[in-house]
């Protein structure tokens, strides 16, 4: 991270098989989001009787940044 007063850059990438986070252009987390025992693990849990848990293929994600301010 960079240090305080000065902004970092992030990058996420979800992809179906991958996804990705960078921080200040440095791969800080990678995972596979649904590896193969994902849905017997879903259906076991707390979410069995919730069929369409974790069905949705669209994520949005906002980022807002604060205004920059006259402050020095």
């Amino acid at each position: 991270m960079n240090p305080s007063g000065n902004w970092n850059s992030s990058k996420i990438v979800y992809a179906p098989e991958w996804v990705g986070h960078w921080l200040n252009g440095e791969l800080v987390l990678s995972f596979n989001p649904k590896p193969e025992d994902w849905q017997k693990k879903r259906d076991s849990g707390k979410w069995k009787n919730s069929p369409h848990y974790a069905k949705f293929k669209i994520w949005l994600y906002w980022f807002t940044r604060p205004r920059q301010s006259n402050l020095v």
